[in-house]
């Protein structure tokens, strides 16, 4: 049988994980929402059109993962 303290620093990680997670997610979308207005001319511009989407997503969910770890750490 497991020590409970064992438990509960299972059940914070797995806490402070999915406040990662949610915090990553929202991030990423809403930086992608202000991308997703801009309309391209052609075709030709959607390759530009979805590296911007990606660079705004990874970075709006770097911010929200952070936040969600410093509010766990801040704990």
């Amino acid at each position: 049988m497991e020590d409970k303290t064992i438990i509960e620093f299972k059940s914070l990680v797995y806490r402070v994980f999915l406040r990662f997670l949610r915090g990553f997610v929202a991030g990423a979308i809403s930086s992608m929402v202000l991308v997703v207005s801009y309309s391209g001319s052609d075709w030709s511009e959607l390759r530009s059109w979805l590296s911007l989407l990606v660079v705004a997503g990874v970075s709006g969910g770097i911010s929200g993962g952070l936040l969600a770890l410093d509010k766990a750490i801040r704990k």
